[in-house]
């Protein structure tokens, strides 16, 4: 009898086991089959331009609707999470936006897949984008996010071209727009790495290339590195400027630099050769206005400085085809001593020269006005 009852007994169970799995099985397709309804009319309205608030709010739905069906971390559920914060975007509602793309970046952190790939390029649209990044309180945190990407996929063996290209994206974006905070050494050592290696795989003139070089550059130059910042900025003017009738922005920018940077170290000689070439320079605009490349402050008179006198002088001045400064004279000044010490500093000032038509000219009679102030240190001012 013992034995029938138990019988009885696990037959019910595996039927009453039986029956739930199916409810389960029916609910989660039910589920489903409520999904894909929603989601082809969601797609209707997008392919229709129905306005973007209510793309929004069906999105959101439909992205709580995948969490139950596909999981909290499947593609669907995440890639409407971002459409979702697109639409309100889209609407001008930027609270709802940034709230639902920190959710996405949560997401693909918490997701086991390797969602790196679509995770940086969310970071890229959301940081390139000024509407959407100065709503962020900690840009920081998506900065760092960015680079610690940028540090993994620079690790990656033998590289693709479509790979180098992504890294690159990524580390422009990083210098372009101020954003990196942490050590500048890391970031030092991925761009040596990267630039050298897509050299082999990009071609010389690639936008991308061209922009990293120059960046990294920057950066050498920024961390007292100057043979690699000369030896990249000469990089960026050789490759730039090859079968192109026309100046190229990166490779007159180049040039800024290295004269900056040469008369920093008092190498006016290397200096001068590269306001030569500028004035030679056929930019991409045709009128130009010039543009002051090198600036030096002049000293304040120690006189004037201990009876606590302030103040300026105002003085016009020639600028040669070749942006060197001529023929100035003073128009007004509370001070000869002002004078003197204004004169001896414009006259180490590097412009680049004032285009018309494309062509280098002489610009007469630009003014300046220097200012002389008392303070944190003595100070000498430009106001041009």
């Amino acid at each position: 009898m013992k034995e029938e009852f138990f019988k009885k007994v696990t037959r019910l169970a595996c039927i009453s086991a039986a029956v739930a799995m199916m409810s389960v099985s029916t609910s989660v397709l039910a589920d489903k089959e409520e999904f894909l309804s929603l989601y082809g009319v969601y797609s209707d309205g997008v392919k229709s331009g129905e306005a973007a608030e209510s793309l929004g709010k069906q999105a959101v739905i439909l992205a709580e609707h995948a969490k139950s069906v596909y999981g909290e971390t499947h593609d669907n559920t995440i890639n409407l999470t971002v459409s979702a914060a697109n639409h309100y975007r889209d609407a001008g509602n930027q609270e709802k936006a940034l709230a639902l793309y920190d959710e996405a970046l949560g997401l693909y952190k918490k997701s086991d897949k390797d969602e790196s790939l679509a995770m940086a390029n969310l970071l890229m649209e959301i940081l390139s984008s000024p509407s959407i990044s100065i709503g962020f309180k900690d840009k920081t945190r998506l900065s760092n996010d960015l680079y610690s990407l940028l540090k993994d996929f620079s690790k990656q063996e033998s590289p693709t071209k479509n790979a180098t290209l992504q890294n690159l994206l990524m580390f422009n974006l990083l210098l372009e727009k101020g954003l990196y905070t942490r050590s500048m050494r890391g970031l030092m050592s991925i761009g040596e790495t990267l630039v050298e290696s897509s050299a082999g795989l990009m071609a010389d003139n690639t936008d991308q290339l061209v922009r990293a070089q120059f960046n990294y550059a920057r950066l050498a130059e920024a961390r007292k590195r100057k043979d690699n910042a000369i030896e990249y900025f000469t990089k960026v003017i050789d490759i730039s400027q090859r079968d192109t009738e026309v100046t190229h922005p990166y490779s007159l920018a180049a040039h800024a630099r290295l004269v900056s940077l040469y008369e920093s170290e008092g190498e006016s000689e290397e200096a001068t050769k590269h306001c030569l070439a500028i004035g030679r320079m056929t930019p991409w605009e045709n009128d130009v206005d010039p543009i002051p490349l090198y600036r030096v402050n002049p000293n304040y008179p120690p006189r004037y400085a201990k009876n606590g006198k302030e103040g300026y002088t105002i003085m016009k001045f020639d600028l040669s085809p070749f942006g060197f400064v001529e023929n100035t004279r003073i128009i007004e000044s509370n001070g000869k001593l002002f004078e003197k010490e204004s004169l001896k500093a414009l006259a180490k000032w590097r412009y680049a020269p004032k285009f018309v038509n494309g062509k280098a000219i002489t610009a007469k009679d630009l003014e300046i006005k220097l200012e002389y102030t008392l303070g944190s240190g003595n100070k000498a001012l430009s106001n041009s």
